[in-house]
């Protein structure tokens, strides 16, 4: 996980821990209300695309914002 900032610069080149921390990582400051403490971490797009899965960040984007909306009471 020491690369989850920098995913890019590490040797892994599939999916896997790194690249799942690394999203969730960067998800969790888009949606977070909390103040940032340290700097903001953005996606590596470039590693998401030499792994395979850029397409999947707005997938994953949309289900995030699903989980953070507040529920509405019928």
């Amino acid at each position: 996980m020491a690369f989850h900032h920098i995913p890019g610069h590490s040797d892994l080149r599939s999916f896997g821990p790194l690249a799942a921390v690394h999203v969730a990582n960067v998800l969790e400051q888009e949606f977070s209300k909390a103040e940032p403490c340290g700097r903001a971490s953005e996606i590596d797009r470039e590693y998401l695309a030499a792994i395979g899965i850029e397409d999947r960040l707005e997938i994953w984007r949309a289900e995030v914002a699903k989980l953070v909306q507040p529920q509405t009471g019928d």
